[in-house]
C-alpha cells in the first residue's frame, strides 16, 4: 500500500497510490525471494523487510497506521539504501532504484523542516530552496498520476540488449521460510 493510504484513513485512493504500491511490491518480493548478496546478510535483510513493509503502530483508539518507514525507503534512506549491494542482477537493482526516484521529490522534507524556529530573514534566504522543492514535488506528483513513467522504466530494463543481464534461473527462495515469519 502507498504511504498516504497507510497514514491517513481519509485519503482518497488514486492511481498514484496504485503506482506507489507497485514500487513497494517489486522490492519487497525481489528482496524477499532472491538470493541475498552477501549471504551472511540474511538476518539483517529479513529485519529490513519486516521494518519497511510490515511495520505499523497501533493507536490508542485501536487503529493501525503504517507507512513511516516506507517513506524513508522511497527516499533511499535506512534499510536498502543501496539496492545494488543486495540485489542482483544489476539491471534489476537499477530498475528498483529508478522506480524509487520517481517518488523521492514527493517525500523529500520541506526545506524549513530543519529550521522549526526560522526567522523571517531565514525564510527569505530559504525562499529559492522552497520554490525549487515545491516545483520538484509538483512535477513528481504529476508524473505519478499515470502509469507512463513506470512503464517506460520497465520497458527500458527489458530492452533486447539488456536480456543477457537477466538471470535465466536465480534459485529463488523465501527468506521468511523456516524463521516463523508470516507476512
Amino acid at each position: 500500500m502507498s504511504v498516504p493510504l497507510l497514514m491517513d484513513r481519509t485519503h482518497e485512493h488514486s492511481i498514484r497510490d496504485d503506482i506507489e504500491s507497485v514500487v513497494h511490491k517489486l522490492p519487497n518480493f525481489v528482496i524477499r525471494y532472491r538470493p541475498i548478496y552477501p549471504a551472511y546478510a540474511r538476518s539483517q535483510t529479513v529485519q529490513g523487510l519486516c521494518l519497511v513493509f510490515d511495520f505499523a503502530v497501533t493507536g490508542a483508539e485501536g487503529s493501525s497506521r503504517g507507512g513511516q518507514v516506507k517513506e524513508s525507503f522511497l527516499m533511499g534512506a535506512g534499510f536498502f539504501k543501496d539496492l545494488s549491494k543486495s540485489v542482483k542482477p544489476v539491471v534489476l537493482s537499477q530498475l528498483m532504484a529508478s522506480l524509487r526516484r520517481l517518488f523521492r521529490p514527493i517525500y523529500a522534507p520541506h526545506p524549513t523542516d530543519d529550521w522549526p524556529d526560522a526567522s523571517p530573514e531565514d525564510l527569505e534566504k530559504l525562499a529559492p530552496a522552497i520554490e525549487a522543492w515545491s516545483k520538484e514535488k509538483e512535477m513528481a506528483e504529476e508524473r505519478v498520476q499515470s502509469h507512463t513513467e513506470v512503464l517506460a522504466l520497465f520497458e527500458e530494463a527489458l530492452l533486447p540488449e539488456k536480456q543477457s543481464q537477466w538471470l535465466a534461473c536465480d534459485s529463488a527462495l523465501d527468506l521468511y521460510e523456516g524463521i516463523g515469519i508470516t507476512p
